[in-house]
């Protein structure tokens, strides 16, 4: 046998004697000891290196076996998850809501997941990162059933909505909240108190127009759909919505004529029903309440399609439900209306649903589109690198200025939505623009004559914008509303065209925004004799789209100007017109779903902005930009420019009219009770000024308007007849509390114009007996004004009585009791005592606030600073008095309106026969008696 056989063999077959007898066995002679060592110690070593590779062995097929088991293990998961994610949603809702998160920010979510008692959920997901598929609308019961087409179950599965479940900010009042008035919506205490008032029927809520976000105005955005801070939260909206719906609405066959009769929504008290109607489901669409939308569509089967107005396209009463969605950028509200097809026909060209949302400029985002709506949206290849138009003017023309425009920030020219070269008529812009939501740019529109009423030059011959004029200027067009601070330091235009910084804040470039008086206009463009909307003039096209805008003061304006990287920081409003004459602007628009606030930089805040919704475009001398109503937005200066801008309201929108079809002017006049109004509400003037300090600014003549001293008319008759010369507006102080020149206190105008403009100006008042004051406001607001604001009432103590059913014996006890009541609630040198009198409007924050008439008219020392008193009694007879002091009343009939109603109480000495009433008024209203020439009762 060979040797190698023998070895092989040998090692094959292993001894089976145990070791040391193998050792100690066999012959003694030395060959076979030799051998018999060599033998033992080769089975020695092979013994050792088996051990080794047996544990090897042992350990790698253990690790094998987990390692495969954990596999098998993830793969059963991810089956089981996916299997059970299927029955509430597509694109991995399962238990968990996917979040949409903009810029990162947590909880800022557009995700709502609504659950029925089984905890499945019905999952809705925008901009969910990572996400692929369409959003589908599923909910199933314990048994897996799908009931989302069962109208009972769905709205089960609305009202059980975590997110109107979990929030207690509102609950507690939520009937005084969500049922109001539909002309006077209440009011809630809020900061800061700028706010819209989104209306379904008889229900709306007010809501703040912006609130700093988690990260601070200065830090981030606060996103009006998304916000989710400890003060306010939209679903509180949505909660409001959700429950004044329910308790409210009845289909119209319920409703019996003989209870509610032809009510109007002004008419309702807080126990009436209403009949559930197609326009209700318009105001939802076009607020972008989605829930609400699902229950108005699943609950009463109502209308998308159904339109108030035809054949008036530039009208936006002529809008359908699924049209405002759209003009919204609301996708899921879409989704609801049209039952997901998108092919339907939705207005008088034609368009169905995927037209609109291709049209370039969609307020609908390419990315909801296509996962909300299944709709692709083919991106447009160079669309950043469009070549202007000849008759756009060239750089040469820009330069002819004389401003220096030097930037570190040079860009090259593009636009991601319509660029229009010259003029657009009415019939274009309304079916392409206005209809769809779209913004244009239309170059060219201001003449090079007009661009060179804004040369250096041109300037230089004016007085007030002359380049070394001084301004207050900040980071912000209007500091105070974010909290910040103004540059204590005024500059001139020509500080900031070469860049002057303020040095409390080197790091933030300077702007100034002002909002121009009649005699600016003269200034600003005198080749067309002031007139803004001259035919010849850049706005000329406003007139021509919206006829309702007939002049200057029916529109909002406002003049800018600002150095190299200031710009308008994200905000929104109504639509407006931008005209650029000086330097290059870049804008960053952002459909109304993504409409926001913040205080940021313009430089941040446009690097902040999300570019999947977000759509870019530069601006050069000469364009117009039309941005739609609600469109959030921020610009960024390239290099030093002026610009000017008109804000158009919702009723030029809307041919005049509310959307419920009520005139203006009706509607104005209705609101315009002298002596009984609860003009504690009025929000005719809505526009927010930057206080001008202590400036020498010159003012005609200020009104101090006393509550329940009915000033009203007067009001009336200034906006009427002296629009120049009336200062009106609201405005928020240091302290960012709010007050409004129509019930401002001498304090607040002289803390905001500065002494030297009161002073300089004819100031005057109209007081009323102390006692008629008190009744007129008691039985005002314990008849009808507690439905308009709770709050109130309940701040006063005021109880609600049914005045009609009482006789005028009931009337005064009720009177009585209250005067006792409140006097002992609230006694005098109490913190409180200022619930005694009329609501304070923002007075009560000064420690002259008491609840006298006396204290509307002190400065801060306490002294009566107002030039001249009128009493209510006299005022008919006086009126010609104060026309001398204030020749614009001329323009017009020197009487009075007395449309008032005849009140519903007893003449109000009457109530001075009760001693305790008698005493309580002469006390507490002593000074009024004192310093305006009454008698104690």
């Amino acid at each position: 046998m060979a040797l190698k056989d023998q070895i092989r063999k040998r090692v094959a077959a292993p001894p089976t004697d145990p070791p040391e007898e193998r050792r100690n066995s066999g012959n003694t002679n030395g060959t076979f000891q030799t051998n018999n060592g060599y033998q033992n110690g080769f089975e020695r070593r092979r013994k050792r290196r088996k051990s080794i590779s047996d544990r090897r062995s042992s350990l790698f097929i253990g690790i094998a076996v987990v390692m495969i088991g954990t596999v098998l293990s993830l793969v059963l998961i991810t089956i089981m998850t996916r299997y059970f994610s299927s029955s509430s949603s597509s694109i991995g809702g399962g238990e968990e809501c996917i979040e949409s998160l903009i810029n990162g920010v947590p909880r800022n979510i557009y995700t709502w997941c609504y659950k029925n008692q089984s905890r499945r959920r019905l999952g809705r997901n925008i901009l969910s990162l990572g996400s692929s598929g369409l959003v589908e609308r599923i909910v199933r019961d314990k048994s897996g059933k799908d009931v989302a087409k069962n109208p009972n179950e769905l709205i089960a599965v609305i009202n059980s909505h975590d997110h109107l479940t979990m929030n207690e900010i509102v609950a507690e009042d939520q009937d005084e909240l969500c049922y109001a008035d539909f002309s006077k919506p209440k009011t809630i205490e809020m900061t800061p108190t700028i706010a819209v008032r989104p209306v379904v029927g008889p229900c709306n809520y007010e809501y703040p127009k912006f609130t700093a976000p988690r990260e601070g105005y200065e830090g981030g955005i606060d996103y009006y759909f998304f916000r989710d801070v400890d003060q306010t939260k939209f679903s509180d909206e949505l909660k409001c919505f959700n429950e004044c719906l329910d308790r409210v609405l009845v289909d119209p066959n319920q409703l019996t004529k003989s209870k509610n009769g032809e009510r109007s929504m002004s008419e309702l008290q807080p126990n009436d029903k209403v009949a559930v109607d197609n326009i209700m489901l318009i105001e939802a669409a076009r607020d972008g309440l989605t829930l609400t939308v699902e229950k108005l569509m699943v609950k009463y089967n109502l209308d998308p399609l159904y339109r108030q107005v035809r054949n008036d396209p530039g009208n936006g009463r002529s809008l359908n439900a699924i049209q405002e969605a759209l003009r919204g950028g609301y996708a899921e509200i879409v989704k609801v209306l049209t039952n997901g097809d998108s092919s339907i026909i939705i207005d008088d060209y034609g368009r169905s649903v995927e037209d609109y949302i291709k049209m370039k400029g969609s307020p609908i985002s390419a990315y909801d589109a296509k996962h909300v709506l299944g709709i692709e949206v083919a991106e447009e290849s160079g669309s950043r690198q469009q070549q202007r138009g000849t008759t756009h003017m060239d750089s040469k023309g820009s330069k002819k200025s004389g401003w220096n425009q030097t930037t570190a920030n040079p860009i090259n020219d593009y636009c991601d939505f319509d660029v229009v070269d010259g003029d657009l008529s009415a019939e274009i812009f309304y079916r392409d623009y206005f209809i769809p939501g779209r913004p244009v740019s239309l170059r060219g529109q201001a003449s090079e004559m007009e661009l060179n009423m804004f040369s250096k030059k041109s300037w230089k011959r004016t007085e007030k914008f002359h380049p070394d004029e001084l301004f207050k200027v900040g980071p912000q067009a209007y500091p105070s509303l974010t909290g910040q601070e103004s540059c204590s330091e005024e500059m001139s235009i020509r500080d900031m065209e070469n860049g002057a910084v303020c040095e409390e804040m080197p790091e933030k470039p300077m702007l100034h925004a002002l909002h121009p008086e009649s005699s600016d206009f003269e200034e600003l463009y005198p080749a067309y004799d002031g007139n803004i909307l001259d035919s010849r003039g850049g706005f000329r096209t406003i007139k021509k789209w919206f006829p309702f805008a007939e002049k200057e003061s029916d529109l909002t304006w406002q003049v800018f100007f600002g150095g190299d990287r200031s710009g308008a920081t994200y905000h929104w409003h109504e639509a407006a017109f931008n005209i650029l004459y000086v330097g290059t602007k870049e804008w960053k628009v952002v459909p109304p779903l993504y409409r926001g606030w913040s205080g940021m930089t313009a430089e941040k805040a446009s690097k902040a902005l999300d570019e999947k919704i977000t759509l870019s475009c530069v601006q050069q001398p000469g364009d117009l930009l039309y941005i739609p109503t609600y469109w959030g937005h921020n610009t960024f200066n390239h290099g030093f420019t002026i610009g000017a801008a008109a804000i158009l309201s919702k009723a030029a929108q809307m041919g005049g009219k509310s959307l419920r079809g009520v005139k203006l002017s009706d509607e104005k006049k209705s609101n315009d009770n002298d002596d009984d109004k609860d003009d504690d509400n009025d929000i005719s003037d809505l526009s927010m000024t930057d206080p001008p300090g202590n400036s020498d600014e010159k003012v005609p003549f200020l009104f101090v308007h006393i509550n329940k001293t009915g000033g009203t008319s007067l009001i009336r008759m200034f906006e009427e007849r002296c629009e120049e010369e009336y200062s009106g507006g609201q405005w928020l102080d240091e302290d960012n509390n709010h007050h409004r020149a129509f019930h401002a206190t001498a304090h607040a105008y002289i803390d905001y114009y500065g002494r030297k403009t009161w002073d300089d100006a004819y100031t005057f008042a109209v007081v009323r007996h102390p006692l008629a004051r008190q009744v007129s406001n008691f039985f005002f607001l314990a008849s009808t004004g507690c439905q308009q604001n709770g709050s109130k009432c309940k701040e006063r103590l005021i109880p609600t009585l049914d005045i009609s059913s009482m006789s005028d014996k009931d009337k005064m006890d009720a009177f009585h009791r209250w005067i006792l009541n409140v006097y002992r609630s609230f006694p005098p040198d109490s913190a409180d005592h200022y619930r005694f009198g009329a609501a304070g409007h923002g007075n009560e924050v000064y420690d002259t606030f008491s609840s006298t008439q006396t204290s509307w008219l002190v400065d801060p020392n306490g002294e009566l600073v107002v030039e001249e008193i009128f009493h209510l009694e006299d005022l008919s007879t006086d009126i010609s008095k104060l026309a001398e002091n204030i020749p614009c009343l001329n323009r017009g009939p020197l009487e009075m309106d007395h449309s008032n109603k005849t009140p519903n109480y007893p003449e109000y000495m009457l109530f001075a026969k009760n001693e305790q009433t008698r005493s309580i008024i002469n006390e507490i209203f002593a000074d009024d008696f004192k310093n305006f020439g009454y008698k104690p009762i």
